[in-house]
């Protein structure tokens, strides 16, 4: 009896299983090779991710700054708080006097920018459980920008103390020059 089977239906022999695998990784390098010709929109970076190799100073972490929440605290992609080591700045809520300012100047700096932060000594603020960093954008601190600028006064607090000498500094060049709280707030 003549052998009936549809060779075209039949399962690959191992003669023509090398063509049929040459074929489909040919077919896959076309694919990727051309794909439907459109890029991702540059202008359009997606938060917490780069899309570049950053430059990180060594001894910092490199993230994205989602939102502002006051004149010392930031909160970074993935919902972690951060709270700027060493400045003390008025409060948002109950409102002191400049912290609606700080909080502005805060976000002016740091809201929807890629930063630096770097670990002193503690870990974490027992009282809030947020992150205690030193955060820098473009290499310059913000802790002491905040500071110099007046819309903060130095708090440093052991064992974070690194850089105690660069703030109270900072601190000192604000108040004789009276500005922001130096100037604005009474009693200050």
């Amino acid at each position: 009896m003549a052998d009936r089977t549809n060779r075209a239906c039949s399962r690959p022999t191992k003669s023509n299983y090398g063509v049929l695998h040459s074929l489909g990784l040919l077919a896959l390098i076309v694919t990727i090779a051309c794909g439907d010709g459109s890029l991702p929109a540059a202008d359009e970076p997606t938060p917490g991710v780069s899309l570049q190799t950053p430059s990180v100073t060594p001894g910092r972490l490199r993230f994205f700054v989602e939102r502002v929440l006051d004149g010392e605290t930031i909160e970074i992609a993935g919902g972690t708080r951060i709270l700027y080591i060493g400045v003390k700045v008025p409060e948002v809520e109950p409102q002191e006097c400049f912290g609606l300012e700080a909080q502005q100047r805060n976000r002016q700096l740091v809201e929807g920018q890629w930063i630096e932060i770097e670990k002193d000594t503690s870990e974490l603020d027992l009282s809030y459980g947020y992150l205690l960093r030193y955060v820098y954008l473009n290499g310059e601190m913000i802790n002491e920008i905040l500071i110099r600028e007046g819309f903060g006064r130095a708090s440093i607090q052991a064992p974070d103390v690194r850089f105690q000498a660069r703030l109270l500094e900072a601190e000192e060049e604000a108040r004789q020059s009276k500005r922001g709280v130096w100037g604005a707030c009474p009693a200050s």
